[in-house]
């Protein structure tokens, strides 16, 4: 936090109007520096920021496979299947 501390009080001033940081108790300043990241800043942006570079190159939706690549990654389920009584109608 040492680093974005700038961007705390700047959060903290525009958010909670609070100007003075150091005359918060600790609990007090923990508690509401814990939270910025819920309110739209400069610590949310940072958040956002580092939750898209850690997924980045990640696949985002299903992956395409074909039916022998999905069964062989389903083992035991054509057995499954199998054992399964049909309903009729």
């Amino acid at each position: 936090m040492g680093s974005h501390l700038e961007d705390v009080r700047s959060d903290l001033s525009a958010i909670h109007r609070i100007d003075d940081i150091e005359a918060l108790p600790g609990p007090r300043f923990y508690a509401l520096v814990y939270r910025l990241s819920a309110y739209p800043g400069l610590m949310q942006g940072r958040q956002r920021a580092q939750a898209a570079k850690r997924t980045a190159g990640r696949p985002t939706g299903p992956t395409e496979m074909t039916g022998r690549q999905w069964l062989a990654s389903k083992p035991g389920i054509v057995e499954q299947i199998s054992r399964t009584p049909l309903r009729r109608r």
